[in-house]
């Protein structure tokens, strides 16, 4: 009877523990949509009104930028964490040639602790190397175009809405950049998030069936006792 019991509180205890660490739920510790201002945290404080025709949730977006302009967010003092998620929109304004070699190609990158680039386009035939579709292309006369990518981002299967890393530091360093090849053509970011995951914090619960195996463990605890006490 003791091994039985033994072996019980050990597995309810198992599974509480895993439990923690699987309801650990993302704790988001920036976001900037630029309606106000764009902040101390980026290199720059470019700050754009968005045209009708982009289609934006938001008028203002983290802009302009072209040929090899670039902007840099930085973010310190984060909490304790293994895992960082980073989300936001992507404008392209103008002729974006994705593939095209006589007029491209023309690159959206980023840098830092997560790095990555890729080719776009909102008109040229040759496609591009970033395997998403743009949400909205708003416009489409020749020299006057733009595309819309809300939430940019790879996951792990190589698409998605997020670029998801393993990250343990306190900061967290991104450079947004081109370049573009032209100068008729340029870009802009908005509704910027970064979250963190959340181990061993206060948003993990136990789940119900968890709760009840540590519950038959301590009924065992007090079963055994109430035997002992027998004559």
């Amino acid at each position: 009877m003791r091994t039985k019991i033994i072996s019980l509180m050990a597995a309810a205890a198992g599974l509480f523990g895993l439990s923690q660490q699987a309801s650990a739920l993302p704790l988001q510790v920036y976001f900037n949509d630029f309606e106000i201002n764009v902040g101390p945290e980026w290199s720059d404080a470019n700050r754009t009104d968005a045209p009708t025709e982009l289609g934006a949730i938001n008028s203002y977006y983290h802009g302009n930028y072209s040929l090899s302009d670039s902007t840099t967010l930085t973010l310190t003092g984060l909490p304790t964490h293994t895992q960082l998620s980073l989300q936001f929109d992507l404008y392209l304004f103008n002729t974006w040639d994705g593939e095209n070699t006589r007029w491209g190609k023309d690159f959206f990158s980023l840098s830092g602790d997560i790095e990555g680039s890729w080719t776009f386009t909102n008109h040229q035939p040759e496609g591009q190397s970033y395997p998403g579709s743009p949400d909205l292309i708003p416009y489409g006369t020749a020299g006057n175009m733009g595309a819309t990518y809300v939430y940019l981002g790879l996951d792990p299967t190589g698409s998605g809405d997020e670029f998801l890393i393993s990250h343990t530091s306190s900061t967290f360093t991104v450079t947004f950049g081109g370049p573009t090849t032209q100068t008729d053509e340029w870009w802009g970011i908005d509704n910027v998030r970064v979250t963190i995951d959340q181990p061993g914090g206060p948003a993990n619960v136990p789940e119900p069936a968890t709760l009840a195996l540590l519950g038959l463990g301590l009924a065992g605890i007090g079963y055994r006792r109430k035997c002992q006490r027998k004559p």
